[in-house]
């Protein structure tokens, strides 16, 4: 699951009317519905056109799809009376519509609004702009957080601002949506407190509006046969007719959602004939809570419906549910469906006594596929010779897009665990195949991966296994006349070895402290696993793990390389539970993706998010080898060349958010690096500052400490320091870690050139991705934005501003009007980045042409007539006004504080130190960010010391001064003037 982000502009409405009363003005007000919430614009008395400039913003963790799936609706009430408050209009939008546009926003548009029940008659009209974004998203600067326009709003001259009637009518055209809901079978049965049953009725969704057939109680093979229509205008910014079906919860319960069909409007030009559908559930007895804290999987049948839906054009769209004939049923072929076996995998610390396989498609096969015994072999089991083969199962079948999924599921016992264990349900993996994605009759076997039935808990968890098979099914017209025989595999035993070294930029899953990361792999039948490290987001293995695994010698025929990062945890009790962070295939049927021997340096590879979780940059450092040749051998450490060094840490100070709840009179810094091998919890090198005074979320050290270390030569391994915010925290008498945060040593190694340096600094960066900011996580650097940024900042726009007027900064701001002397010459390009920030590009270009030619002109003319010229820039630059919202302050309290630094108004490259991320974990992996802290580092060469060499005696008195500049610097900054000034704020 991940954090979206969704922002509405309300900027207008106009042209509304008092529904029958002509002469009467409403008391009109907005309702913004998203994400599950409903926001309120403020009631103007006595108006049909109102300015309200409110914007709205919600963030939500959810999936992928049911971000997709979500609408905003957009309603416009008058307030006649406290009881009496209709509405005038509402007007609804997809979710993944608004995605789908360009930087995913819509610009600040007016939209007619209507009466769903009566679509063919505007009744007013809402200025909006929405913005939805994704976790990575680049959301537009502005305080209009996102939502185009609204940052035009910011900027816009007064003149503009007055708002202007939109165009009545427009190019809308009257459409009806027809849906029509004729039977369902096998829906699933709802328990209750005393009984179980399915009382099924649908619900058709559209358009902000809702209709439903009728409900049939205590069956799970209904029969409607009911026609909802709805009415519509086109275009539509509503792209999805959700059809649901539900189990009438009665006058005392809840409807119980049993599954989902949903349409896309513009796709129902081409009408849909009957169609089934299926839905498909988790057990009975699955409980909640799933892998890795997610939702049981939807792995059994939950029954299906059949539909009908089409759109046509109408002068007289109807908004009613009225019955309908049953169609004929869908014309059903005779087919045959192939099954071939070839081995099964566990990714299990155990492996099961017996193992077999079902192949369903419920409803199309009278009768399940089951499977013989396969033989043991290590974590997997194989079917050998003909004992794998499935003869062919005669089947009548409709459209196999009708015919949903083959549900593959591995049924395993497992030893009992202790007196009083019982065995796991025999259902243990599964996985689902469309049909349509099996009708070629390409009877080569492939790898497919299986799913938890159940949350296995403990050690069992990520990927439940692997199973080799092949699997046909279609008309037996179009099926080869001579079924192919059983594809022959020769197995042989081979040593699979992965030399794991490190990762960067992991998920942080503790919610006290950071990850307990591990690597587990799986190859085929292979399972393997390193030790964890304690508290890291980069950790360090440097192992190399062997395994012992038969496989095909064909490679095409070999499985993937499936590598799970692990959380450890460990409860009060001891026991250990493990929680996917994320995950990598690594292919192996492609040129010498296993080598025998791996040549060369090893290869950083990406990391993907587990499923359901949270996005991710981490990266992992890894080589693997296939060697026939060999036994495989326990464990051992891997080696690599290292420098002796000593890495000089200045510990400046930290700055704490308001937010994070760290609560202590004083800290202290752990400044550490490496574990030791014996003890991965343990660094190899520690060094703690003294005891500092922790004062409005500020703490100063100005210490240095030293740490010997040993440093990979080679680029290719990424070094890292680990901080530790140390405090006693309510009183409790105990020093506890309260903070985390990593610098990245790339950047000071003085074996690597400039160029080097940066290139590793930049690919190994850490950003906290979140759809309200992009932020490096890691130290700060000195990299800017280009020119062609798409989001330019206020700095990139006054840069574009000086270069088409060919001026400095000091030149400009003074014709300009502004009186540099007060603010100092030398922060006036600070300024004029700051005043600029909200300027929209496209005024930015219009500001610059405008001046440019002024600027021209003022070289061209007499000096008596500068002043004149002067003047009329200088108007032109103060023609635009701030916009001011008159509403009331309710729920101010409710606003976030904005965090800003000084240093964010300087270039990176001109602070004389570096800052890092303070951070915790959180429960779905993202840091979560806690503050600052600002530090000097240097890495020296112990050779160098050792030889005196005479530079590095430079380097020590260039490095002593920029210190004791730093100490001098707090030590004079005591009493500091610091000007705020409040521009503007919108909500």
């Amino acid at each position: 699951m991940s954090e979206y982000l969704v922002n509405v502009s309300v900027q207008a409405v106009s042209g509304l009317k008092v529904p029958g009363d002509a002469t009467s003005m409403p008391n009109p007000y907005v309702l913004v519905t998203f994400f599950g919430n409903t926001r309120s614009t403020r009631t103007e008395n006595g108006a049909s056109t109102v300015a309200f400039n409110h914007f709205f913003s919600e963030s939500k963790r959810m999936s992928a799809d049911d971000f997709e799936g979500e609408d905003i609706v957009v309603h416009v009430y008058h307030r006649k009376n406290v009881i009496q408050q209709p509405k005038l209009g509402q007007v609804t939008f997809s979710m993944s519509k608004v995605y789908a546009q360009t930087g995913h926003q819509i610009p600040m548009e007016w939209f007619p609004i209507t009466i769903p029940d009566n679509p063919g008659e505007c009744t007013g009209f809402v200025q909006l702009a929405i913005g939805a974004f994704a976790p990575g998203d680049i959301v537009p600067r502005g305080s209009g957080g996102g939502a185009a326009g609204d940052e035009n709003s910011e900027a816009r001259p007064l003149t503009s601002r007055v708002i202007k009637q939109p165009k009545m009518g427009g190019d809308t055209s009257l459409f009806q949506l027809r849906v029509c809901i004729y039977q369902a079978q096998e829906l699933r049965t709802i328990k209750h407190m005393l009984s179980e049953s399915c009382d099924p009725f649908v619900e058709v969704g559209f358009n902000g509006t809702s209709q439903r057939t009728q409900t049939h109680w205590n069956t799970t093979t209904p029969t409607w046969n009911e026609e909802v229509q709805v009415p519509f205008s086109m275009p539509a910014w509503d792209n999805s007719v959700n059809v649901i079906v539900w189990s009438d919860g009665g006058l005392t319960g809840t409807s119980t959602q049993l599954g989902e069909v949903v349409f896309d409007i513009d796709d129902l030009l081409v009408a849909v004939p009957p169609t089934w559908y299926s839905f498909y559930k988790a057990p009975p007895d699955a409980k909640g809570g799933g892998i890795g804290g997610f939702e049981p999987e939807d792995s059994a049948f939950a029954g299906r419906v059949l539909l009908s839906a089409e759109i046509f054009r109408t002068e007289k769209p109807l908004m009613a549910v009225m019955s309908t004939q049953m169609p004929n049923p869908p014309p059903v072929d005779r087919g045959v469906l192939w099954v071939d076996l070839y081995m099964v995998a566990f990714d299990s610390t155990e492996e099961p006594e017996e193992v077999w396989v079902t192949v369903e498609l419920p409803i199309v096969l009278e009768e399940d596929v089951v499977s013989n015994l396969p033989e043991p072999q290590g974590h997997g089991f194989v079917w050998s010779g003909e004992n794998g083969r499935y003869q062919n199962n005669k089947v009548n079948f409709p459209d196999p897009e009708m015919c949903g999924d083959f549900i593959v599921s591995v049924h395993a016992n497992f030893p009992r665990k202790g007196w009083l264990g019982g065995a796991r349900p025999s259902r243990y993996m599964y996985v689902r195949i469309p049909a349509t994605e099996v009708t070629n009759f390409d009877t080569k076997p492939v790898w497919r991966d299986m799913r938890f039935v159940y949350d296995a808990g403990g050690e069992d968890v990520g990927s439940a296994g692997f199973i080799l098979m092949s699997l046909n099914f279609g008309s037996a017209s179009e099926a080869p006349r001579n079924r192919p025989p059983r594809e022959k595999i020769k197995w042989r035993d081979y040593c699979f070895r992965a030399f794991i070294y490190q990762a960067v930029n992991l998920p942080a899953k503790d919610e006290e402290g950071s990850s307990d990361p591990l690597v587990a792999i799986n190859f085929g039948a292979a399972v393997e696993r390193t030790g964890y490290v304690s508290q890291s987001v980069n950790p360090t293995w440097n192992q190399i793990l062997e395994v012992q695994v038969q496989l095909p010698e064909n490679q095409a025929l070999r499985p993937d390389v499936l590598i799970t990062l692990l959380d450890a945890d460990t409860d009060a009790y001891g026991n250990q539970s493990y929680e996917p962070l994320v995950q990598m295939r690594y292919k192996t049927t492609e040129g010498n993706a296993l080598p025998k021997k791996w040549r060369g340096s090893p290869r950083w590879f990406q990391l993907e998010p587990v499923p359901g979780g949270v996005a991710t940059q981490g990266k992992l450092l890894a080589a693997f080898e296939l060697d026939p040749d060999h036994i495989a051998g326990p464990k051992r450490a891997l080696s690599q060349e290292t420098v002796r060094c000593r890495v000089d840490f200045f510990a400046i100070g930290i700055r704490l958010k308001a937010t994070s709840g760290i609560e202590a009179d004083s800290a202290l810094l752990e400044v550490a690096w490496g574990r030791k091998d014996e003890n991965r919890g343990e660094p190899k090198r520690k060094k703690v500052t003294g005891e500092a005074e922790l004062v409005n979320n500020r703490a100063n050290w100005l210490e240095e400490r030293s740490l010997k270390c040993k440093l990979s030569k080679d680029p290719q391994f990424q070094e890292f320091l680990e901080i530790r915010l140390l405090a006693e925290q309510n009183n409790e008498g105990v020093v506890n870690t309260v903070a985390h945060a990593a610098v990245h040593l790339a950047s000071y190694l003085p074996w690597l050139d400039q160029e080097q340096r940066k290139r590793y600094q930049k690919q190994f960066r850490a950003t906290r991705q979140s759809v309200f900011a992009e932020e490096d996580v890691s130290e700060s650097d000195g990299d800017a934005k280009s020119d062609d940024d798409p989001n330019p900042s206020g700095a990139a726009l006054w840069k574009r501003f000086k270069k088409a007027t060919g001026e400095s900064d000091t030149q400009l701001a003074k014709k300009l009007g502004w009186d540099v002397d007060s603010i100092e010459a030398s922060n006036c390009r600070i300024l004029a980045s700051n005043q600029y920030a909200n300027i929209t590009e496209e005024e930015e270009v219009e500001h610059a042409a405008y001046l440019k030619k002024k600027l021209v002109e003022l070289e061209a003319v007499d000096e008596d007539d500068q002043d004149e010229l002067h003047d009329a820039m200088l108007n032109f630059n103060r023609s635009f006004n701030w916009p001011v919202d008159a509403g009331d302050s309710e729920g101010m309290d409710r606003h976030p504080d904005h965090d800003a630094e000084l240093e964010q108004s300087l270039d990176r490259s001109e602070l004389p130190y570096s800052k890092t991320m303070l951070f915790l974990g959180s429960e779905f992996g993202e840091p979560r960010d806690l503050g600052t802290v600002k530090y000097c580092v240097r890495v020296v060469e112990l050779d160098r010391v050792e030889q005196n060499d005479p530079e590095l005696e430079e380097e020590d008195r260039a490095w002593a001064r920029k210190l004791e500049e730093l100490r001098e610097g707090f030590r004079t900054a005591k009493e500091l003037t610091v000007r705020a000034y409040i521009i503007s704020a919108d909500g």
